[in-house]
């Protein structure tokens, strides 16, 4: 393969490479899912600034919205950090050290401990405030932290929200409607916060244990992270079960994958084994992707055949970007997936780090208003990379890679390789200083855009 070595004149801002995708008529060559780091540098620290040079603290809680931004909850920082779609990273609330206090300003609000996080209708950001016990909740874009149920107090009670108690509150999803869906794990129940903030329970005795059948008798052992399909089920990650459960909308609580011996086995969802799983995903197909984070792994459960597989991850806990299945991860804790449902986020807490998978390639057959199927490796990079792109036959596309403000500064380069479906080609970045750079493939009813970071 040829490499392609840009001007060094451009080294002062950022490349940007313009390519005109041909089809051709060779076999495709698929693309294979990659796992690269969004932001962080594997150091314990609080330092805001460029993703590459940002710095966590165990971050347990991720979650993306619609324009890209990434909201982390920074556990040991005790803060909630926005991840730009620009690659800034800020701290947007929580004054860094253990407590409960609301307030406008977000920056003197406290939290102890904040996990999982969820955005609602309305545009807010909901936490998941493990060691206060309570929900909540950050206005966005402002920042201002007030709580939406619970008082800081830990405890067990129903009702208004700012009467109701929870236990470690760890997990949080929710619906169209506003409702919010709570793990827990304090109480071993799941509990449900109305658009109103009243808090009832949804399932479990509050007795560690496991067990199926009537939501009011069913016992769940540790739940953390939850995911809500459109037909009303919720699946609950139980962690110490090493289980993955699930609430039906009729209140039956069964197993939906696992058997409870810890483990590392895919294959039908009932015989699959998993090591304390964590995090979940559902895509709109309603394939669940569950953070397995002893193992430490990403699995998918196929919402058609039940079968799980796993799709990113050794095995091995340590840090490597990379084709997904040689990536490695330390403690992943929080999964979420991007609205296009082409990229999971993952908060990586051994790392300190936030995680993408960017998953397969496109299905046959499927149309130009869908985005396309697009990789860089390695990222963030000091030298060669690789850029692959997947498009559905017959569709062309346009690539450019522009500095940070969106600003195009260097001429175009030309296709490495070209197959009918897929494309590769190599940039040499050596010469760049240190940033952010975007790629962006666009076409007459697609744009996909990937955040590139040089590194010293």
């Amino acid at each position: 393969m040829k490499h392609l070595r840009l001007p060094a004149a451009v080294r002062a801002t950022a490349i940007s490479c313009a390519l005109a995708l041909v089809l051709g008529n060779a076999r495709p060559a698929a693309a294979q899912a990659v796992v690269s780091t969004v932001a962080g540098t594997g150091t314990a620290g609080t330092a805001d600034g460029p993703a590459a040079t940002a710095q966590f603290n165990g971050p347990n809680g991720v979650v993306v919205d619609a324009q890209g931004n990434c909201y982390v909850s920074d556990s040991n920082n005790n803060a909630i950090r926005l991840i730009s779609a620009a690659g800034v990273v800020t701290q947007i609330a929580g004054n860094g050290g253990f407590g409960y206090f609301d307030h406008p300003n977000g920056l003197f609000s406290a939290f102890s401990l904040p996990y999982g996080l969820t955005l609602g209708p309305a545009g807010s950001l909901y936490v998941a405030d493990a060691g206060n016990g309570s929900i909540r909740q950050v206005a966005l874009p402002a920042g201002g932290v007030s709580t939406w149920a619970g008082n800081g107090q830990r405890g067990y009670q129903d009702g208004p929200g700012p009467a109701a108690r929870f236990g470690t509150t760890t997990g949080v999803t929710s619906d169209a409607a506003g409702n919010l869906y709570v793990a827990d794990a304090g109480n071993f129940r799941l509990r449900r916060v109305d658009p109103a903030g009243n808090v009832t329970t949804l399932a479990g005795t509050g007795v560690s244990g496991m067990v199926d059948g009537p939501a009011a008798t069913a016992q769940f052992r540790e739940p953390q992270g939850l995911a809500r399909d459109a037909a009303g089920n919720l699946y609950v990650a139980d962690r110490t079960a090493h289980r993955i459960r699930k609430l039906s909308p009729a209140g039956v609580v069964s197993t939906y994958a696992g058997t409870g011996v810890k483990g590392s086995l895919d294959g039908p969802a009932l015989s699959a084994q998993f090591s304390s799983p964590t995090g979940l995903a559902l895509d709109a197909a309603g394939n669940l992707y569950v953070l397995d984070r002893d193992n430490p792994r990403v699995r998918r459960i196929d919402a058609t055949t039940g079968a799980v597989s796993t799709v990113a991850g050794t095995g091995v806990a340590g840090f490597a970007d990379g084709p997904a299945l040689q990536a490695q991860f330390n403690i992943p804790y929080g999964l979420s997936i991007s609205p296009n449902g082409r990229e999971l986020y993952i908060a990586d807490a051994g790392n300190h780090r936030i995680r993408r998978l960017a998953l397969g390639p496109l299905a046959a057959g499927v149309g130009r208003a869908l985005n396309p199927m697009m990789s860089l490796f390695p990222n963030p990079a000091a030298g060669l990379v690789r850029v692959s792109a997947t498009l559905p036959a017959g569709v062309g596309g346009h690539l450019t890679v522009l500095d940070a403000v969106g600003h195009r500064v260097a001429e175009p380069v030309q296709v490495v390789r070209s197959t009918a479906t897929s494309w590769e080609w190599t940039v040499d970045v050596a010469a760049l200083s240190p940033g952010l750079y975007l790629c962006r493939i666009t076409g007459n009813s697609f744009t996909q855009t990937l955040r590139l970071m040089v590194k010293p």
